[in-house]
């Protein structure tokens, strides 16, 4: 059992997973935003049941600690970014990040959020904050799995999900900061980072709150003042419901919108090179 543990968080910079709205880019880019706005109609399909999704095991109660599982088997997976010599000069904490990745999946009752990072130590700045991960959650409505780590080290991948230290923070109630009372840390260290080390990570959030009952909203933001190597945002929704899609800021980057497995995916990216 991982322990609870109650103390005020310190967070190591660009530490915590970065969530919609506040998305990393390449500066070089505009920023645009999209916000996917669903109207519900008819009756939900028969995949809309309150079930866990396939690899995500159901929950009792609240979580009180650290899990660990498979990430969902509807999860599309990208090839990393190959390193970008332009980008790296941008960076100016020592982590150059190569790819930010979220994907949505709402059944007519729950949104699972699986969440793919991965990020580069280019120097010895950077070390304390490539070493942690760090992710909020509520757990009166919300469970959350780490599904893997993996690091790169002169060309070769280790996973080293089972050898990185879970644990669970309890934060401070401290309302008048915006957190929210009763809210948990995931907190992972992971074990002997190195510079030039290749971090990639994956968490899975599912929430259960009632207003995806009913209705359903989703954004992606694409902006931000430091470099990123690939950026994208996928959403799924069950095949039949109306979707409004609308994007503000940057026209010339139109989502995608394809039909597979049951779902309606809608699709939005930015990057360049990748291996």
């Amino acid at each position: 059992m991982v322990p609870l543990l109650s103390r005020p968080l310190a967070a190591p910079h660009n530490s915590r997973v970065p969530w919609p709205g506040a998305v990393p880019v390449r500066s070089a880019l505009a920023a645009s935003v999209l916000v996917l706005l669903l109207a519900l109609a008819g009756t939900p399909p028969a995949h809309a049941a309150s079930t866990p999704p396939s690899g995500i095991a159901a929950q009792a109660g609240p979580q009180q600690e650290a899990r660990i599982g498979p990430r969902p088997d509807w999860v599309d997976l990208a090839p990393i970014p190959e390193p970008d010599p332009e980008l790296e000069l941008q960076v100016s904490d020592g982590v150059y990040i190569l790819m930010i990745d979220d994907q949505k999946r709402w059944d007519g009752a729950e949104e699972t959020v699986h969440r793919r990072r991965v990020r580069q130590v280019i120097d010895r700045s950077g070390l304390e904050a490539a070493s942690t991960i760090q992710m909020d959650f509520d757990p009166s409505r919300e469970t959350l799995t780490l599904n893997s780590v993996r690091i790169r080290r002169n060309g070769v991948w280790r996973d080293v999900t089972q050898d990185t230290r879970l644990e669970i923070l309890r934060q401070e109630d401290q309302l008048g900061n915006g957190i929210l009372a009763g809210q948990l840390t995931l907190l992972a260290i992971l074990p002997n980072v190195q510079v030039d080390d290749t971090i990639d990570y994956e968490m899975t959030v599912v929430d259960s709150r009632p207003l995806f009952r009913g209705a359903y909203a989703s954004s992606a933001g694409f902006s931000t003042d430091f470099p990123i190597g690939f950026l994208r945002s996928r959403v799924s929704i069950p095949a039949g419901r109306q979707a409004v899609i609308r994007l503000h800021g940057r026209t010339d980057q139109q989502p995608e919108t394809v039909t597979a497995d049951g779902y309606t995916i809608t699709r939005a990216e930015i990057g360049g090179k990748v291996y």
